[in-house]
């Protein structure tokens, strides 16, 4: 055979074989994620409500960590426990918050939840909404929590994506006489890690 046709056969291979691997790296962070779990950790800033017999401080954080479903390309069913921390200051006396000479307190909030996320999957980015229900705990309560969510992720790998997410949580809870109006639930800011098994 000669030279200039092998050359000529080499190059037709190379150009057959690049949108192949034009289409393996875009496959690449695509795996097929409908029926199967991963595993999530996030960290992140609140803001909390504030009201007349509470004033919000610095230092306030949550954590959250879950599983999730992932049911159909665009829907994901998750469960998750979420933990967070704030400082406050107050007035008044309230019953099952332990004040310190300063008048301030720690309100820690407690509970576990279950969520519904829609999701709209571009390549390599995954945008999301969604919202849930849950049950939490705080120095002064017990009750039932609402909460709304978006956000996004970015997968650095088949099976790692990094995301920043919004919540609003919103306690569906009256305290009565004791402390009229006070509103528990907040608004949080999370860094994600997910890992998709």
């Amino acid at each position: 055979m000669p030279m200039q046709s092998r050359w000529g056969h080499f190059l037709v291979a190379m150009v057959a074989a690049i949108p192949m691997c034009c289409h393996a790296q875009a496959n690449m962070f695509e795996p097929e994620r409908v029926g199967r779990w991963y595993v999530s950790g996030a960290a992140g800033a609140i803001k909390d409500e504030t009201s007349s017999q509470l004033v919000n401080l610095d230092g306030q954080f949550g954590l959250a960590i879950g599983a999730g479903y992932r049911l159909t390309p665009h829907v994901a069913l998750e469960i998750e426990g979420l933990f967070a921390s704030q400082r406050v200051e107050t007035s008044s006396t309230i019953v099952g918050l332990a004040l310190g000479s300063d008048g301030r307190a720690d309100i820690y909030t407690r509970g576990i939840g279950g969520l519904v996320k829609f999701i709209l999957p571009l390549n390599r980015v995954e945008l999301f909404v969604g919202g849930g229900l849950g049950i939490y705990n705080t120095s002064l309560l017990t009750d039932v929590g609402f909460q709304a969510m978006a956000g996004a992720d970015i997968f650095i790998s088949r099976r790692i994506s990094v995301g920043v997410e919004y919540r609003r949580l919103k306690f569906d809870a009256v305290l009565g006489s004791l402390v009229p109006g006070v509103d528990l639930g907040g608004d949080f800011l999370f860094v994600t890690v997910r890992g998709h098994l």
